[in-house]
């Protein structure tokens, strides 16, 4: 049975909760409570009567010292155990225990608070702008998102989050409301920031990413995709005061130019990801830095930058040995802001990136250059200062970039097939290829391709309208570990193609749209194999019968999504009806045309056919015409890499 003398215990055994009261929780930190604050103390008034020091060395003392002490030297466990709790509810009812779990599990809450609606981010400003809090709130917190809350973030939100000097990631994606002022005088209170996203943000300015950089030179990760005016200077900042950086987003801006991107390159030898897509001021100077010296390269987008030709890629691989100087490297960088720093002799070192150690070249000196206003974008790029594409001899490389695995070079019209063989000479290890409207590739791109063999997994090449059967074949056969393909708009290919790549042990998405020669034996060459397919894209491929569709649906079961626009056996409205909502862009024509099946549709598309056409069993007539498949496989493929294309 309890009795008054087990609860006066209570506040002993949790240790010193103050003078004056047990939690001191103030009138405006109760109204702001949105969640994240720990619940009341147990019997608050019996520390509100009696000073709590009166208890020490009365009740109980060896005990007291001893619970205080072992939990102490238990917080790890404690905070562990803590950790299991899924519920935040339950967590803040364990938080009134006692002062030190109240303590050890803010910290869980606060680590990184939950910001789905306005209200929850009101609150917690409320809670850091308290004049007498309960717990030091703001050393808590390590990491915020405001991607959902994102319309109503705005410079107030960002002031009072300056005080929160421990921060680490922080992500602004889309704020509308921030202002160049305010990102200017709160980017400095994050010394500790490793990762920020400012994903169009339209106020970022240089200005704003040179004070960040000055302060914050732990970063490792910055994402600036659709911020218009941060250019060269923004990027020689990070290069030259944060050697640490692994990932960098600096899509769609027309002013960072071959300048900014060497000294990217140059100052930061640990770069793992570099996004460069729609860049268009960026020639084929910039992009041979990166071959040349970005040695630890995971993923590389240059998609839509259209000025890039072969030159800016690998034409040979030559080993060398230490310390010879790459003749023709020299003659062609020549007139490269910087490249007297680089022809110096440098050393080595042995870094750790993402917990591994990697061999990196030491940062080297980043030249000053002045902040570019404006570009216009018809301009030839030889105008601008410091820079000539003009004597570029084809680059030959000393070292394999072992570690990309992803490329995008996505409408990069100028390019043929001898910068294919080049880029996978020199990264033998890619796993993700897209190579969409490089109209210019043919066989030869393919076949070198091949060479990729297993490491493959993901190849886009819609819109490549030279390649043939025959290429693709030996595709299939060469890349078994192939998951993703898509030969959208590729004319010249026929069932052949299909019926080889239907024989993939992993396949789990085939693009075919407008590739207009594929039958009904394509579809059952699918379906003859169709354990792994989940994603298939058969739009305006109008030789395809409703009975061909019907097979593939009964043996692809894990099929989510189907799609089958413009195909007239499908304009019916008995079938149109089991088909998703069409996108809001569309319009009128589009969405008459729209004929896709997801989720739930696909399983009821599969249940009307089977009550209407019955079960999809005379397959052998047409699998005749396939031949011998392979046998299947005991286990599909485990991975979960994700499509790479919105749907067709």
């Amino acid at each position: 049975m309890t009795t008054q003398a087990d609860f006066l215990t209570i506040p002993d055994i949790a240790g010193d909760f103050g003078s004056d009261s047990s939690y001191g929780v103030t009138h405006d930190e109760q109204a702001s409570n949105f969640g994240l604050m720990p619940g009341p103390p147990l019997r608050r008034e019996l520390s509100d009567n009696v000073p709590l020091g009166q208890f020490k060395g009365t009740f109980f003392p060896d005990r007291a010292s001893s619970a205080e002490k072992s939990l102490k030297e238990n917080r790890k466990i404690v905070t562990n155990i803590l950790r299991y709790f899924d519920n935040q509810d339950d967590l803040l009812t364990v938080l009134r225990v006692c002062r030190k779990w109240s303590e050890w599990g803010a910290e869980l809450l606060w680590y990184r608070p939950k910001l789905s609606r306005h209200g929850s981010v009101q609150g917690m400003v409320r809670t850091l702008e308290s004049p007498n809090p309960t717990l030091a709130y703001h050393k808590l917190i390590r990491r915020l998102n405001f991607v959902a809350p994102a319309p109503w973030i705005g410079d107030s939100t960002l002031t009072a989050l300056s005080q929160c000097d421990l921060l680490e990631r922080l992500t602004l994606h889309g704020s509308k409301r921030l202002s160049a002022p305010a990102l200017e005088a709160t980017l400095t209170s994050w010394p500790n920031l490793i990762s920020i996203d400012l994903t169009n943000v339209a106020e970022v300015t240089n200005e704003a990413i040179i004070l960040l950089a000055a302060v914050s030179n732990k970063l490792q990760g910055v994402n600036l995709n659709g911020c218009k005016i941060p250019g060269d200077p923004a990027l020689i900042a990070l290069a030259k005061n944060c050697p640490s950086l692994c990932r960098l987003r600096m899509g769609a801006s027309d002013l960072v130019t071959d300048t900014g991107v060497s000294a990217i390159v140059k100052g930061c030898p640990r770069l793992l990801e570099l996004d460069l897509h729609r860049c268009q001021n960026i020639t084929d100077i910039a992009v041979r830095e990166v071959w040349t010296h970005a040695h630890n390269m995971r993923q590389l987008d240059l998609a839509f930058c259209g000025s890039l030709t072969d030159l800016a890629f690998p034409f040979t691989i030559r080993v060398v040995e230490a310390g010879d100087a790459p003749r023709d490297q020299e003659r062609d960088n020549a007139g490269l802001p910087g490249q007297g720093e680089h022809d110096a002799a440098k050393g080595r070192e042995v870094a750790y990136v993402e917990g591994r150690p990697v061999e990196t070249d030491r940062p080297e000196v980043v030249p000053e250059v002045r902040e570019l206003t404006s570009i216009d974008p018809q301009e030839h790029i030889s105008s601008l200062p410091g820079l000539s594409t003009i004597g570029l001899c084809p680059l030959t490389v000393h070292q394999t970039l072992e570690s990309l695995r992803i490329l995008d070079l996505s409408s990069c019209i100028q390019i043929t097939d001898n910068a294919i063989e080049g880029i996978t000479s020199c990264a033998p290890r890619l796993r993700n290829l897209v190579l969409s409207k490089c109209a210019l590739l043919t066989d030869r791109s393919i076949e070198a391709i091949c060479k990729l063999g297993r490491a493959l997994h993901l190849l886009n090449l819609a819109h490549v309208g030279q390649v043939t059967d025959e290429a693709v074949k030996k595709l299939a056969q060469s890349c078994t570990r192939l998951r993703y393909v898509d030969f959208a708009c590729c004319h010249k290919l026929t069932d052949e193609s299909v019926v080889e790549l239907s024989k993939l042990p992993k396949l789990r998405r085939i693009g075919l749209v407008r590739v207009s020669n594929i039958t009904d034996v394509a579809i059952y060459a699918l379906a003859a194999q169709a354990a792994s397919l989940e994603r298939t894209h058969l739009s305006y491929c109008e030789q395809i019968t409703l009975k061909a569709v019907h097979l593939l649906l009964d043996k692809a079961l894990r099929l989510t999504h189907l799609s089958l626009t413009g195909n007239p056996v499908f304009m019916v409205p008995e079938l149109r009806r089991f088909i998703r909502e069409p996108p809001k862009e569309l319009n009128a024509y589009q969405r008459s045309a729209f004929c896709v099946y997801s989720g739930r549709g696909i399983e009821q598309l599969r249940k009307y056919l089977d009550a209407t056409l019955g079960e999809a069993s005379d397959e052998q007539s047409l699998l005749s015409t396939i031949g011998d498949a392979p046998p299947a496989l005991a286990e599909v493929g485990s991975d979960s890499d994700s499509d790479y294309e919105a749907d067709a």
